[in-house]
């Protein structure tokens, strides 16, 4: 949280790959899945549905971030939902013939696994910068630190990465580094260049 995913997902976005934000993804399922609503509130009670009886991700958070083992619960509950909405839009944008598919979200290993991605990009920041931007979205310290603690090991993920993006820059340098890096791997490995073309480069 706070290492530039979101950031670096858009940047690609605006060079021509389809995103998955699988955070999204949760949420249109908190809204949209009935089934997965009424799971839930099996496993943590009504305190997590809001006045309208929607699942409220504030107070589900609440539960969660504070125990491992309600964590786990969760997650075995949500993520297979998640894992099949993914290859659904996966699916749809590689018959679209978008450049590429990125898909983004603290948990992507964890939800996905190794074999169904082509490349693993990690970002990573400092937790000083990492806090502050938690900060910046309304996430207190203790919370952001809570939170934290219960993602993915950031030493195991950059082990398994194809690109590292550093990203305790000013946010243009940021940016930069991600399009230099997608246009590297991705458009010229498809496309070749304009002096070694592989096919038509995109408009």
């Amino acid at each position: 949280m706070g290492s530039g995913k979101s950031t670096a997902a858009r940047v690609c976005g605006e060079l021509g790959a389809a995103t998955i934000d699988l955070d999204a993804v949760a949420h249109q399922l908190y809204n949209d899945d009935d089934g997965l609503k009424e799971v839930l509130v099996n496993a943590f009670g009504e305190d997590i549905l809001s006045d309208k009886r929607q699942i409220d991700r504030k107070a589900l958070g609440q539960i969660v971030f504070n125990d491992r083992k309600k964590l786990d619960t969760l997650n075995r509950l949500v993520h297979p939902r998640i894992i099949n909405e993914v290859r659904t839009r996966t699916h749809i944008y590689k018959t679209m013939q978008k450049d590429a598919v990125v898909i983004h979200g603290a948990l992507l290993l964890d939800i996905l696994g190794k074999d169904f991605l082509d490349e693993i990009w990690v970002t990573t920041a400092n937790e000083k910068n990492t806090l502050v931007r938690l900060q910046m979205r309304g996430i207190d310290t203790d919370e952001a630190k809570k939170r934290r603690l219960m993602q993915t090991d950031e030493k195991k993920l950059m082990a398994q990465a194809d690109v590292v993006l550093q990203n305790d820059w000013p946010k243009k340098e940021f940016e930069d580094n991600v399009q230099e890096t997608y246009e590297l791997r991705i458009l010229v490995s498809k496309y070749g260049t304009k002096d070694n073309p592989k096919s038509s480069l995109p408009n």
